[in-house]
């Protein structure tokens, strides 16, 4: 009696802190986007010059073997630009519960979406890979360029069991614009009832696409080591798995920032191997794309 009593006033507690948590988060997120990019600045410029955190070693280990050739002034900007881009993305997160589905929409771009719903015509389906780039949580604004075809998202639903009311706050911010959310700990069974849906047509949607950021250090089933960049990452199969198994086609999300605050991504084509694996053509993608805007790109001081 005495462990259950203390397993709910630990639940009461987790709650009460996440509600706590969340309720801040909203207060912050109706500051002037202006306001929070100062406190972004600040942020980058502590952790560029105030060398007290493990992550800048990280950091400036990797750019250094993932960029041998370039000078050690190159090297300084990239990470000084990362710290940057990075706090941005902070500053934007917070902003992102503020904003409406048109300025989400104004903020990320797609340079060649009719590829997208060329190949959305062609096969229903569309593995849509992409890497851990500022800002990929706008990436839930698609749905709103696909018409008659929707959009899953992976979303970590672990969670769920000691921060419920979190669980739920992320899925409501990642459905805003007609995302539908899958959880990771059983993907399979939650796409395939979708597929069984569209093709029975209980689904007002023709197809779907399926989004999927492959360069993340948890590990889990379906996972192989790569290398990316010069350093082993494990990749994960599990979507290239469901993708065939939906006779999908396969399309590489680019990711570049020609301006503070603004995205564009270009859609690619892929094709896979001998093997029949999009893997390779992922990792070549994704290092291209690392290497246009390597600043850009969040997992250099990911543990």
């Amino acid at each position: 009696m005495v462990v259950l009593s203390f397993v709910r006033i630990n639940i009461l507690l987790m709650v009460l802190i996440a509600r706590f948590v969340l309720f801040i988060y909203s207060l912050i997120s109706k500051l002037p986007l202006r306001w929070l990019y100062v406190f972004a600045d600040i942020f980058a410029w502590f952790m560029y010059h105030v060398r007290i955190f493990p992550v800048q070693k990280i950091v400036r280990r990797r750019i250094a073997q993932a960029f041998p050739h370039e000078s050690m002034t190159w090297k300084r900007k990239v990470e000084r630009d990362f710290y940057r881009k990075a706090s941005d993305f902070g500053a934007e997160f917070i902003k992102l519960i503020s904003w409406n589905k048109e300025e989400i929409s104004s903020r990320l771009h797609f340079t060649n979406i009719q590829l997208l719903k060329d190949l959305l015509e062609q096969h229903r389906y569309v593995v849509c890979f992409g890497g851990h780039f500022v800002n990929y949580e706008l990436f839930t604004v698609l749905p709103m360029h696909l018409g008659d075809y929707g959009m899953c998202n992976y979303y970590d639903d672990t969670i769920r069991s000691i921060y419920p009311e979190l669980d739920q706050w992320i899925q409501n911010l990642r459905s805003r614009c007609g995302s539908i959310n899958i959880p990771i700990s059983s993907p399979l069974r939650a796409i395939l009832k979708l597929n069984q849906e569209i093709t029975s047509d209980d689904s007002q949607l023709k197809g779907f696409v399926l989004g999927s950021l492959l360069d993340t250090r948890k590990v889990g089933p379906n996972q192989q080591k790569a290398s990316i960049m010069g350093e082993e990452f494990p990749l994960h199969y599990g979507t290239e798995k469901i993708g065939l198994r939906l006779g999908a086609a396969f399309v590489y999300a680019h990711m570049s920032c020609p301006e503070r605050g603004q995205y564009e991504v270009t859609l690619k084509h892929i094709h896979p191997d001998e093997k029949g694996s999009y893997m390779k053509s992922y990792i070549e993608e994704l290092e291209y794309n690392i290497q246009q805007q390597p600043s850009l790109w969040l997992m250099w001081g990911a543990s």
